[in-house]
């Protein structure tokens, strides 16, 4: 689909005469991937996380927004002067406290139920 975009894109671009661009040097490239690697970064830990059974789909989700987190004070787009304003309303403050303790109580008890070897009660 990425492929047939940019052929299109190409196709009109040569119709209606758009200006090119310079082609970027080495210097330029390195500096692109050196700037873009710790985002690209993202899907990988999510993927890899998933498929080598480390975390499930819901605590990769968790995992990701902490990266995001991590990456906005990293490249200081997020300080911590902007955390409380970001929670929303102020009703949801309580709830997002109680929503902290959940994935771990998840983890904890699917590890004990494993340990522990309990069947399954569907039919």
């Amino acid at each position: 689909m990425a492929v047939a975009i940019m052929t299109a894109i190409g196709f009109l671009a040569k119709r209606h005469n758009l200006p090119r661009e310079t082609r970027a040097d080495g210097k330029e490239v390195i500096a692109s991937i050196k700037a873009a690697f710790l985002p690209l970064l993202t899907p990988i830990i999510i993927i890899g996380g998933i498929l080598s059974g480390f975390f499930t789909p819901t605590e990769a989700a968790v995992i990701a927004s902490l990266y995001a987190l991590f990456l906005g004070f990293l490249y200081k787009d997020i300080s911590l002067k902007d955390l409380p304003g970001s929670s929303g309303s102020p009703s949801s403050r309580p709830s997002a406290c109680c929503l902290l303790f959940l994935p771990p109580a998840f983890s904890a008890g699917s590890r004990f139920i494993r340990r522990s070897r309990i069947r399954s009660f569907s039919p």
